[in-house]
């Protein structure tokens, strides 16, 4: 697993109402090309596990309604996040 990745960054809604939390760097220049890049860490100081997704460029995480809520996350409201490259996904 590489060193966790620290950062701040602006949950965004999408047009059909999902959650995405944008990353400032890119995944595959970071820690090389894959099949699926899953991620270990904390956003908002609330331990999460997932995967990157990409769209036009950009690669993100989707944060669930249940995480926002858990972590007390809102739309437009900076977050820190801390995440590392994950060797699996999350059970």
């Amino acid at each position: 697993m590489n060193e966790p990745i620290t950062f701040d960054a602006i949950p965004i809604k999408t047009e059909r109402g999902h959650v995405r939390l944008p990353l400032p760097f890119d995944p595959i220049q970071t820690w090389g090309r894959a099949t699926r890049h899953y991620v270990t860490g904390q956003i908002a100081g609330t331990d999460f596990r997932g995967s990157v997704g990409f769209q036009g460029g950009t690669a993100f995480l989707v944060l669930s309604k249940q995480f926002r809520e858990q972590a007390g996350i809102d739309v437009g409201k900076a977050v820190r996040a801390v995440i590392a490259q994950a060797t699996a996904p999350a059970a």
